[in-house]
């Protein structure tokens, strides 16, 4: 009989790229039986060996989605009667505790750096931020120790936790989805590419200062992903006209995919604050396993991969004109940047792909399960 694992979420799509792109679909390939349970009201369906099952459109906004959703979402799980319960939401904390203390083997996946993330939540008044942060930290710390095991991404999360207990498990990229572009630098159009969430502390407004259209430059931006919040988009809107950059939104994977191997280079210039300097993005890595050359904040733990690796220039992200100087450099010159493009996606087959990480996550299934698989 197959060890049946079934992942959790209230919050995630159900196509989310680490559970189900990642983790659900490898653990099938892993031999184990994967249900994973979803609050989006699409209804159920089989994709890729994974069983997904529907707990519901959430309602209430953000409090029903903490009651009602998580209720649901944990009630569907219980009656799978699953091997292990695999959980990736802090809201999911109250209801799966019961199930830990009444013999069940439940795993806990820390996506963020929790207290950190709640610093930077816009729509939380400044005043409760950091006592709110402290209080979520707090009660993680408590529940982790009663649960079988905890999933991290970084070192700076798993320090926080039993170390006998927790593992790391990388956000690196699977190359079984992203492809390197095969289009020749010298064909492609001088574009730089920012992917992901958009934000100040994500470094838009250098981003956008180093694109101006006043200064001169080799180079025009792309943007795909959302703008959080949605505000600052509006606000920064006359820049962006100004400059020509191209607002592409949120893009699908297949439409991510063909974006990284039509432009020329990638960017990952995050500020320092609220643990960004001690991340790991998935950007920078799907930027090197595209063949992509990139321009990321020197940060000793981005240095030591990006300088290792030889796949791009490190900047300060508050430098409009180091910004400008490192894309111009390598927008300008196709040949450094498929060089440099070339050397990324060696490091990523060689160093952070995301086929080591599976194997990880399997071995601990097995661990806590004691060999029984």
């Amino acid at each position: 009989m197959k060890a049946r694992i079934c992942h959790l979420t209230s919050v995630h799509p159900r196509y989310d790229s680490r559970i189900f792109g990642k983790q659900c679909r490898s653990m099938v390939r892993a031999g184990f039986e994967v249900i994973l349970i979803v609050a989006d009201g699409l209804g159920d369906e089989s994709k890729d060996g994974v069983r997904i099952v529907d707990a519901g459109k959430p309602r209430g906004g953000r409090v029903g989605r903490f009651l009602r959703s998580s209720v649901a979402v944990c009630r569907r799980a219980r009656n799978f009667k699953p091997d292990i319960y695999h959980f990736h939401d802090p809201e999911l904390i109250p209801f799966t505790l019961p199930i830990a203390v009444l013999g069940g083997r439940v795993i806990y996946d820390i996506h963020e750096n929790l207290p950190e993330q709640t610093t930077r939540k816009h729509y939380l008044p400044t005043i409760v931020r950091k006592p709110l942060g402290w209080l979520l930290g707090f009660i993680e710390n408590s529940a982790v120790p009663m649960f079988a095991g905890a999933v991290t991404v970084i070192p700076e999360i798993a320090r926080r936790f039993p170390a006998h207990k927790t593992i790391e498990v990388r956000n690196y990229p699977d190359l079984d989805e992203i492809q390197r572009g095969t289009k020749p630098f010298v064909e492609r159009e001088a574009n730089v590419l920012y992917l992901g969430a958009i934000s100040e502390t994500r470094g838009i407004r250098e981003i956008l200062m180093a694109s101006s259209a006043d200064e001169e430059r080799n180079f025009d931006l792309v943007l795909a992903g959302r703008w959080v919040p949605t505000t600052l988009r509006e606000e920064l809107s006359p820049v962006i006209e100004k400059s020509g950059v191209r607002d592409l939104g949120f893009l699908g994977r297949d439409e991510v995919n063909e974006l990284l191997g039509s432009v020329r280079a990638g960017l990952v210039t995050l500020h320092p604050e609220g643990g960004y300097d001690v991340a790991l993005p998935v950007k920078l890595f799907e930027y090197m396993a595209a063949g992509l050359p990139v321009v990321v904040s020197d940060f000793p733990l981005w240095r030591e991969i990006v300088e290792r690796a030889g796949a791009g220039i490190l900047v300060d992200p508050s430098d409009v004109d180091a910004i400008r100087l490192a894309l111009n450099r390598i927008a300008g010159d196709p040949a450094l940047a498929e060089t440099m493009g070339r050397s990324g996606r060696a490091a990523v087959e060689r160093d952070y792909s995301w086929g080591g990480q599976a194997n990880r996550l399997a071995d601990f299934y097995r661990r806590i399960l004691g060999g029984k698989i």
